[in-house]
């Protein structure tokens, strides 16, 4: 539960604008991920990352910073459901895009 309210504490300093609307799909999905709903979150993590590629009107390093927290939270998924090397791709995607 931290980490996932740390983590929604950071997207909301990093996405700014149109990026926004994106936070009611995260948060689905964070509560889907919080009940053990996995295929649920992991939907709506996937929806989530779509919104924020289609999204002209924001510079692309905002969707990288919010991409890249969704991601990790898709890291989180792929742990829980013991999906080690996917759990890895999402980590590594995460960092590329907070760096």
């Amino acid at each position: 539960m931290k980490i996932l309210v740390l983590t929604n504490y950071k997207k909301h300093l990093a996405c700014s604008g149109e990026a926004k609307f994106g936070q009611p799909l995260d948060g689905l999905a964070n509560n889907y991920l919080e009940t053990k709903q996995y295929q649920l979150a992991k939907q709506s993590y996937q929806k989530t990352l779509e919104f924020y590629q289609r999204l002209n009107a924001i510079e692309e390093r905002t969707k990288q910073l919010c991409s890249g927290t969704t991601y990790n939270q898709l890291g989180w998924l792929a742990q829980d459901i013991r999906e080690f090397e996917e759990a890895w791709r999402n980590y590594q995607l995460a960092i590329r895009n907070q760096n």
